[in-house]
């Protein structure tokens, strides 16, 4: 360091102030003067205070240092630090400071001190019993953190086995979660088919009831027709049964009288001259006129007779007649009847299927709800191994960056 001393130029460079400045320097950096000089003994005449403010690099990193006196203080880029510590911060202590940074003006310097003091001021300089120390402590903090590595290796290979045995957990699981929504969809599908067969089925029973009732309303006429004919003939045949009975009644009654007739004129045919009665003469005209009477009276009864006959024939052939259309209409009747009662009995368990197909439509109704509403288990599951997933990442990822 050089200088020009103006005020009095014959000093040539002596008293322009390099000792002041390099003073500063080691009061600012070490507490005192490089002449020992401290506190109050560095202010100048005429001033009751000083400050002095030093920037140095230290490594990588720069420090401004701001020393005061009165009031006493010392900062380190704005903070606040004792004296120890700022030492520990610039790696030099007094000695140091003097034989690294500053040439001394009086005393020895380093290129004429003995090997031995070179040695013991290079350790002081470096620090090298503080290095040893911390080449000591960082062997065992190295021994430390490659038992902390193998824990950590082992703690990592731990969870990658945990976590290859959760991705497997999980791939099962999706599988799974695949096969119960595939089965729930199929049953779904299955129960959907069912429904609409169901309500095809109803639609179509509601089309043959409305069949049934057309039939039974056609039969209703028809039936009562026939029964009214039916009716209509037995009111007939009862007809006919009186008449006969009337028929009967009077052939009976011409029969009686024939039969008095003829047993009149085999009386008058043995009457002699003399009546046996009352042995008075038989006046024969008389008798003649009696037979022929009697005669003329049982022809026209044999021709009643033959007319009742006849008649009675007729009615029987009438009543034969009707007794076989009576058969028919029965028959007829006794069909329809039967086609009622089958339409009718067709129609009403038509009906009680159509109920069942309703309870049917409604139970799968509720089965496709409940079917749709099921939850798939597998899902849950899976998003929580996959946040047991997320954390053992985690976890391995914070014992990498450890």
């Amino acid at each position: 360091m050089t200088g020009i001393n103006h005020d009095n130029p014959r000093l040539d460079g002596n008293g322009c102030g390099k000792s002041s400045l390099l003073d500063a320097v080691s009061w600012c950096l070490e507490g005192k003067t490089t002449r020992g000089l401290r506190s109050n003994d560095i202010i100048a005449r005429g001033y009751n205070t000083c400050f002095v403010i030093v920037e140095v690099d230290v490594g990588n990193e720069i420090l401004k240092i701001k020393a005061t006196q009165n009031p006493n203080s010392l900062t380190c880029n704005g903070h606040t630090v004792d004296r120890e510590t700022l030492t520990k911060q610039l790696r030099l202590n007094f000695q140091s400071f003097l034989y690294s940074v500053i040439i001394p003006q009086a005393g020895n310097s380093f290129l004429d001190l003995s090997p031995g003091e070179k040695l013991t001021l290079f350790s002081q300089i470096m620090d090298l019993d503080l290095w040893l120390e911390k080449s000591e402590l960082a062997l065992e903090k190295s021994n430390e953190i490659k038992d902390s590595i193998d824990v950590c290796e082992r703690n990592i290979a731990q969870l990658n086995g945990h976590l290859t045995a959760l991705v497997s957990t999980m791939e099962d699981l999706l599988v799974k979660s695949k096969e119960f929504d595939q089965k729930k969809a199929e049953k779904v599908e299955h129960l959907t088919i069912e429904l609409n067969k169901i309500i095809a089925d109803i639609e179509g029973f509601k089309t043959e009831i409305i069949v049934f009732d057309l039939a039974i309303k056609e039969l209703g006429p028809k039936i009562r027709c026939a029964e009214d004919a039916v009716k209509r003939q037995d009111q007939h045949i009862k007809d006919l049964e009186f008449e006969l009975t009337e028929a009967d009644k009077e052939l009976s009654v011409a029969n009686h009288k024939i039969t008095i007739i003829k047993e009149s004129l085999k009386q008058l045919e043995g009457v002699g001259a003399i009546c046996s009665v009352c042995k008075q003469p038989v006046d024969e005209r008389h008798l003649i006129k009696e037979t022929k009477k009697l005669e003329s009276g049982l022809k026209t009864l044999q021709g009643l007779k033959t007319v009742l006959l006849d008649a009675k024939k007729e009615i029987n052939i009438n009543k034969s007649e009707i007794i076989t259309l009576i058969s028919k209409l029965d028959t007829e009747f006794m069909q329809l009847r039967t086609k009622e009662t089958k339409t009718k009995n067709s129609k009403n368990a038509i009906e009680n299927e159509i109920v069942y197909l309703e309870r049917e439509y409604k139970r799968l109704e509720i089965e496709i709800r409940k079917t749709k509403e099921q939850k798939n288990e597998f899902n849950q599951m899976i998003t929580e191994k996959r946040d047991e997933v997320s954390e053992v990442n985690k976890k391995i990822d914070g014992i990498k960056s450890i």
